[in-house]
Order: structure tokens, then sequence, then C-alpha cells
């Protein structure tokens, strides 16, 4: 497993990304506006992730964002930690 892929699906991330979130629409001003961000982010954005670690490209991201030597996309899950 790659660091990206890690990053998008690993139940850790994935509940930082909810926390985040759901802080994310609770700044939102209106109402209305703020319910339907935290009904959309309760609903959906944990298969979103699942879908992104599955569908993307880690080595594309990391080239695109110039983000990656060859040492951080060759990162497995139990180098991680390490």
């Amino acid at each position: 497993m790659n660091l990206v892929h890690y990053i998008l699906s690993e139940n850790y991330w994935v509940e930082i990304y909810m926390i985040a979130a759901q802080q994310l629409c609770q700044s939102i001003p209106s109402e209305s506006l703020r319910n339907t961000c935290l009904k959309y982010v309760n609903n959906y954005l944990n298969n979103t992730l699942k879908i992104l670690a599955t569908a993307v490209n880690p080595d594309y991201i990391c080239k695109a964002l110039q983000a990656c030597t060859n040492d951080t996309n060759s990162l497995t899950t139990r180098n991680i930690g390490k």
C-alpha cells in the first residue's frame, strides 16, 4: 500500500477528515447550507475517500504536487510509523 492510498483510507485519517469537514460545515453562517453540508459530509465523505483511494494514481499525484521523492513514493504502511 502506498502513502496516498494510506492517507485516504486508514481509519485514523478518515476520522480526521470527517472531523475537519464537519468543523468546516459548522462555520457556514446559513443554517440551511450548514445542514446540507453536514448531510453531505456524513453521508458521502467516507465513501468518496474510499473511491479516491482506489481510483487515484499515487505516482501522478506525487509528481503533480511535486511532493514525493523516490523514497516517499515507495512508502508502505509498515514503514510510515517507523
